[in-house]
């Protein structure tokens, strides 16, 4: 029977183990350092920083739906759940994702009271990740409107599966789950393009506010990912078809979206949030097949894979915009030092805040689970 609480993040895991798919690990080292980089034009003249890099964002949820994924088609789709066994899909979820989430909240929330800011007066909808959920997302603690676009994913997609293949037979559970999928792809892009068809786009920030950091506009990025891996459960022979040229035409996709993307126009109103995440689940046949080894380079890869979710929530409200601007060893030293500076705090914070926070949370979380698991493993050899 497949573990209904298993986890894929690898935050524990040692590099490579069991299944443990050393592609994804890419995927994951190359999105955050995206992310990180692009972030860092804030610090040079825009003729001078070379700001072109894949999205990383829209790469970790075609990733992060992949992930969970596979777990909602072993829990929802090739069994019939209960209610215990959604409840523990989501405390387990949880138990990944808000301890580090509301540590980094809380503490920008008491620096900027303590620095003498006015309290934000949307702080309260950060702790139910419904500060974007119809709005536009406030200017506070900007990174995170994409953990708003999984948590409420996360929530909803399977509680949704549950209710309505619980009853049905195997073969119709897998029929019902792909029109789960192409409902919820087209019912997201739908919704952006009736949002993009409807406002006069014609900045990078009313686009960046209207269509892509809205939880009704782009979780279909997140559904993709879900797509391709049910088509790696039920269709093999379609995802071991050719896999080398998905990988190259889903990389020469992603550069021609970065070429088209700053031409502006039509091809981003419409097209471009669209475009990057099917680009990305085209790289998944391959590398998700890949296996690392205990070299340097695959440790290093590894490294990055394991404190992404840390550099992402610490890298820009609490290293750029916060901790900079006050440290006498950067402020005022000129770009390249802040450059660097900027890069050091957030490796070195992230570091800290996995081994010493996220990885305690992990541990704890595995061991509640395997206690309850061998407690429910003890009452049934009791009762037979």
């Amino acid at each position: 029977m497949v573990n209904p609480t298993a986890d894929a993040h690898p935050s524990t895991a040692q590099p490579y183990q069991g299944s443990r798919s050393f592609g994804l690990d890419i995927m994951r080292a190359v999105a955050i350092l995206s992310v990180v980089y692009l972030h860092g034009y804030y610090f040079f003249p825009s003729d001078v920083y070379f700001a072109f890099a894949i999205d990383g964002v829209s790469v970790f949820f075609v990733l992060s739906g992949y992930l969970i994924g596979r777990i909602v088609i072993d829990v929802f789709v090739e069994q019939s759940a209960n209610w215990s066994v959604l409840r523990r899909f989501w405390i387990r979820r949880w138990l990944r994702t808000l301890p580090n989430y509301y540590l980094v909240l809380v503490f920008l929330l008491l620096l900027s009271v303590l620095s003498g800011k006015a309290f934000p007066p949307e702080a309260p909808l950060y702790f139910l990740f419904s500060q974007n959920l119809f709005q536009i997302h406030p200017a506070f603690f900007p990174e995170a409107w994409s953990l708003s676009l999984e948590e409420w994913f996360y929530l909803v997609f399977p509680l949704a599966a549950f209710l309505l293949l619980r009853h049905l037979r195997p073969d119709l559970r897998r029929r019902y789950f792909l029109f789960m999928i192409c409902v919820a792809i087209l019912g997201f892009t739908a919704v952006r393009t009736l949002v993009a068809a409807s406002n006069d786009i014609g900045s990078f920030q009313q686009w960046d506010e209207l269509l892509r950091k809205r939880v009704l506009t782009y979780s279909d990025a997140i559904a993709i990912g879900v797509f391709a891996v049910y088509g790696q459960r039920y269709a093999p022979f379609l995802w071991r078809l050719a896999p080398r040229r998905m990988l190259a035409a889903g990389l020469a996709i992603l550069v021609i979206d970065r070429v088209l993307f700053m031409q502006g126009g039509f091809y981003v109103k419409y097209l471009s949030l669209s475009v990057v995440p099917l680009a990305t689940a085209l790289l998944l046949p391959l590398l998700s097949s890949l296996r690392g080894n205990s070299s340097i380079g695959a440790r290093v890869i590894y490294f990055f894979s394991r404190i992404s979710y840390s550099m992402y929530l610490v890298h820009f409200s609490l290293v750029m915009l916060t901790l900079l601007p006050s440290l006498p060893f950067a402020a005022g030293r000129g770009p390249y030092v802040a450059y660097l500076c900027y890069w050091l705090l957030t490796i070195g914070i992230a570091t800290l805040l996995n081994r010493y926070w996220e990885i305690p949370f992990m541990n704890l979380r595995d061991r509640v689970f395997t206690a309850n698991r061998q407690k429910s493993a003890t009452a049934s050899d009791v009762t037979h």
